[in-house]
């Protein structure tokens, strides 16, 4: 299954952007371990992105993108 998700590049998206990662892997998934870190690897990406590729400029957007496979995820931040 594939899931997408849009956030404006302000730190107080981050948040969403945790829940929407761990509610969709929740779906999936049954280590809260691995959720746990999948979700702790994407907030770091996403903070990275958004504090110094943008600049926090909440006119800019990053996308993610996730794919969900039997036992397998593919997550792409753009």
């Amino acid at each position: 299954m594939q899931y997408n998700y849009s956030a404006q590049c302000s730190k107080k998206n981050l948040a969403d952007i945790r829940n929407f990662v761990s509610e969709t892997l929740n779906n999936h998934f049954k280590s809260e371990i691995d959720i746990h870190h999948m979700v702790l690897a994407v907030d770091e990406v996403c903070a990275n992105l958004m504090i110094h590729s943008h600049k926090c400029n909440p006119k800019e957007s990053i996308e993610l993108f996730l794919d969900i496979r039997k036992q397998e995820v593919i997550i792409e931040i753009k």
